[in-house]
């Protein structure tokens, strides 16, 4: 079984939390607006 630092851990996750924080934001943002979803539409797209 391996051994992991978990403080060490803990701190390399606390450091990325601003990066994820902002990634998180940033995607949020550049999606779409419509969250609509068409059963019918994607059936037809997987059918072609």
């Amino acid at each position: 079984m391996e051994t992991v630092d978990v403080d060490a851990f803990l701190s390399e996750v606390k450091a990325l939390t601003p990066q994820v924080k902002s990634d998180v934001r940033n995607f949020k943002s550049g999606a779409s607006a419509n969250t609509g979803f068409s059963i019918d539409a994607f059936l037809e797209e997987m059918s072609e």
